[in-house]
């Protein structure tokens, strides 16, 4: 018996995960999945909860300001508020493009309505007046509200001139309405920063976009040892998304091998040099040089 409720969880999981939200318990708690790329840290109402792909079927209900990070920094956080209902799954999916036409992602939920032997399915997009298409047939654009839809499996596609269409999975239940808010992203735009992203990656058979940082921890071969009371110029960590700014051999970020110590904000280094680029070479023990992002650090030259 407790072979087979881990084999139903877990093809419970992998439906949730595979583009879809469904009732998935009668209790008072809410469900939440997320799943992002390149991997992304989690923060509800401020608070740090996990990475993706975060799975939490004992969710308390209510209204929650979610942020999703992406790990390396690099990638454009997303932030939302979502209500969390009981006894429903509610998935979100993002793409963390450098920019926010190059981003793209659903958030799906149900919740009750009055029509109890019917569905419905309500879309909002980015962009407005998309295309939506319903198990190949052409319904309108959005945003758009159709009632009557018959329960089950079914395919929504979302496309738009110019843009990456988007196709997804949902199961539909009777006397509820499925809200889906669809972004879909430009797609020369979204090609070019695919491609800026996946130069910091190595190619996994599971997700193609993995950040460097995500995907494990670099060995770090400095133990970075942080000075007070320096003479200038010198710079200071910023706060950064992950807690943590990487320090690099070289002003690259084509490779995680290429990390080789992390520092922390509020810590202190000597300044070296700064290129045109947006690197700024410091020291970070005696003897041991490396780069950082000038976007993270505060310079102080006198």
């Amino acid at each position: 018996m407790k072979i087979n409720l881990k084999i139903i969880s877990i093809l419970i999981i992998c439906i949730l995960l595979s583009s879809c939200s469904l009732p998935f318990s009668p209790d008072k708690k809410a469900g939440l999945s997320i799943t992002a790329s390149p991997n992304a840290g989690i923060f509800l109402n401020d608070s740090h909860v996990g990475s993706t792909p975060y799975y939490n079927e004992k969710m308390k209900t209510g209204e929650y300001a979610i942020k999703i990070v992406p790990e390396s920094g690099i990638g454009l956080p997303w932030e939302s508020k979502i209500t969390l209902l009981p006894g429903i799954m509610t998935v979100i999916s993002r793409q963390l493009g450098q920019t926010e036409e190059s981003s793209s992602g659903y958030f799906l939920t149900l919740q009750p309505d009055g029509n109890k032997d019917k569905a419905s399915i309500e879309v909002v997009t980015v962009p407005d007046k998309s295309v939506i298409n319903i198990d190949g047939e052409s319904r309108g654009f959005s945003p758009i509200a159709l009632d009557n839809i018959t329960s089950g499996e079914h395919v929504i596609l979302v496309t738009a001139p110019g843009y990456i269409e988007r196709s997804i999975n949902a199961n539909l239940r009777t006397g509820h309405v499925l809200k889906a808010s669809i972004q879909l992203a430009r797609s020369e735009i979204a090609t070019n920063s695919a491609q800026n992203i996946e130069t910091t990656t190595e190619a996994s058979p599971s997700d193609q976009v993995l950040d460097d940082e995500a995907r494990s921890t670099p060995k770090a071969t400095s133990n970075p040892k942080p000075k007070t009371n320096l003479k200038p110029p010198y710079i200071t960590v910023l706060d950064t998304p992950t807690g943590y700014l990487n320090v690099r051999q070289e002003p690259s970020t084509s490779s995680s091998e290429n990390i080789i110590a992390k520092i922390k904000p509020g810590e202190s280094y000597v300044f070296l040099e700064k290129n045109n680029s947006g690197w700024d070479k410091i020291e970070i023990a005696a003897g041991e040089e490396g780069w950082v992002s000038s976007k993270y650090v505060k310079l102080t030259e006198e």
